[in-house]
């Protein structure tokens, strides 16, 4: 939703070769407390995420693998 929410604000961009309007790419991430690492690989899973979600064509949500 905030992705969309976002995009509908239609806020020029500016760079219009890359985009029109303003957008957000996204990554998503959870991890349980204690077994997975901590913060630290919290936002490990999200950075990798949101390059994905970059490398994929912008203004796209990725959820960690």
């Amino acid at each position: 939703r905030l992705r969309g929410k976002v995009e509908s604000l239609t806020i020029k961009g500016h760079d219009p070769k890359v985009s029109k309007h303003v957008t957000v790419s996204l990554g998503v991430a959870s991890v349980i407390p204690g077994e997975n690492g901590g913060k630290d690989a919290l936002v490990s899973s999200a950075d990798k995420a949101l390059y994905r979600a970059k490398a994929d064509g912008r203004n796209r949500v990725r959820v960690s693998e």
